[in-house]
């Protein structure tokens, strides 16, 4: 078989994947988003694949198989090729995302790759009694307020009473306070501002 034959017999094999090509690149110079384009780009990488498996058929022909080849055998043998190349293409895609993905079960690789959790704030101290609960040394030494350590529904707080008698929560108003105040509380008929919790010791 002459190459001018080769090349008779098997121009239609070209057809498909080469227009293809065409329309690909034409689409994606019109997309407006990029998952358009990708989507375009991916028929793009398909259809060379196809002509790049076309050219290598044609050359095998030629050389050893001696196939007789006419269009409507081309154009069957094309979506052929169209279908391998679209597999390919997935293969490729999953193996590259599998390798993409780090090995977490070493103990040193998970300590190098992932991001390290905050640590959790230390516990409240517990309590039963205003008794059990000591006011750190900080509030103390501050002068805005006479702090004091009190024991509100099991947890150890720091309270800054305001003075102001009281029966329940709603009684008492922590204005004054301003963002100091975590919440406001009626504490032993007095009101308070609840100001921040004593931790406990580990």
């Amino acid at each position: 078989m002459t190459p001018q034959e080769l090349l008779d017999e098997h121009l239609s094999l070209f057809l498909l994947p080469t227009t293809t090509v065409i329309i690909s690149f034409i689409l994606i110079k019109l997309s407006k988003d990029w998952v358009t384009a990708t989507a375009y780009g991916a028929w793009l990488v398909i259809s060379f694949i196809a002509l790049l498996f076309s050219g290598l058929f044609t050359l095998h022909n030629g050389l050893l198989l001696k196939w007789r080849m006419n269009w409507w055998k081309n154009l069957l043998l094309s979506g052929a090729l169209f279908i391998m190349s679209a597999l390919i293409l997935i293969l490729l895609v999953r193996v590259g995302a599998q390798a993409d993905i780090p090995d977490y079960s070493d103990a040193v690789t998970r300590k190098l790759l992932l991001p390290e959790s905050p640590e959790a704030p230390p516990p409240v101290a517990p309590c039963n009694t205003h008794d059990d609960c000591q006011t750190p040394a900080d509030y103390l030494l501050q002068s805005n307020c006479p702090f004091a350590a009190a024991c509100l529904e099991g947890s150890c707080a720091v309270v800054c009473p305001l003075g102001t008698a009281c029966a329940e929560d709603e009684d008492c108003d922590c204005a004054e306070r301003g963002d100091r105040t975590l919440s406001c509380a009626c504490l032993d008929r007095t009101c308070v501002s609840v100001e921040d919790y004593i931790t406990q010791d580990i």
